[in-house]
């Protein structure tokens, strides 16, 4: 049983949030975040808590200031993992090949830096947006601290010691509503049970009594405290309805007007 648990790699979505502050005098190099990684412009490193915070460290390896263009959301999986060929279960990719822990994913919201500046450890300012930049001055190190909730019920628990890359969301899941949970998430819209319950249900499609069965502590001394109150699974149920159905507007409402026709 723990070897099977081993075999499935996590895997971790996170939303990001900042504000804008490069101006049109800023001599900077615009890059968008994973077009960064990948030319190594700028070195990444995820680490995770646990299933519900992690840290983003972002450093500039050139010796020049950039602006880092953020998405939405991203996604990190461990070191080791390979994506397989096909289509797990919710539109989620499956994964192979190595060892991983549980799946997490969550947001951070942040207050933009300019040269010298990182990212704030608590909540961000008002008026930040979803995505955005982030200005890194030459040899600089930027810091985030994200909230996250597990997309792979049942893994191992995520720790400092697991080693993890970020990736783009779309190669995690295809599922538009995780996303715009990860940005709810991001924006303080959401607290994190709630949106953890979410993600169990769209993702592994725990069934709303299967949540509310579950416990978080079973003990000779404190008996058996449930993950999750009635509170925060009336939440997430409202949510979890309000997400699908707007994916549905906008997914699929081409496809039922054709067949309606």
């Amino acid at each position: 049983m723990r070897k099977s648990k081993l075999l499935c790699a996590a895997m971790i979505c996170v939303s990001v949030m900042c504000q804008q502050t490069s101006t049109a005098d800023d001599v900077v190099t615009s890059v968008e975040l994973f077009a960064a990684i990948d030319t190594q412009t700028v070195e990444a490193t995820f680490i995770p808590a646990d299933s519900t915070e992690a840290r983003v460290v972002l450093k500039n390896l050139t010796d020049a200031p950039i602006a880092l263009r953020l998405p939405a959301a991203v996604a990190a999986v461990p070191v080791l993992a390979q994506f397989g060929n096909g289509q797990g279960q919710g539109g989620q990719q499956g994964a192979g090949g190595g060892q991983g822990g549980q799946s997490v994913g969550g947001g951070v919201q942040g207050q933009g830096g300019g040269p010298g500046q990182g990212f704030a450890q608590g909540a961000g300012q008002q008026g930040g947006q979803v995505g955005g930049f982030m200005r890194i001055p030459p040899g600089k190190t930027m810091r985030m601290k994200l909230t996250t909730v597990c997309l792979e019920h049942g893994k191992p628990e995520p720790n400092p010691r697991m080693a993890y890359r970020l990736v783009p969301l779309e190669q995690v899941t295809d599922q538009s509503a995780i996303a715009v949970l990860c940005e709810k998430l991001a924006a303080g819209d959401v607290s994190q049970r709630v949106a953890q319950a979410v993600a169990w249900h769209l993702i592994d499609g725990m069934g709303w009594q299967t949540l509310a069965a579950k416990n978080q502590v079973e003990s000779k001394y404190l008996g058996e405290i449930k993950f999750f109150t009635a509170k925060e699974l009336t939440e997430a149920k409202s949510l979890a309805i309000k997400l699908q159905g707007q994916t549905l507007t906008a997914t699929d409402s081409y496809n039922q007007h054709s067949v309606d026709r």
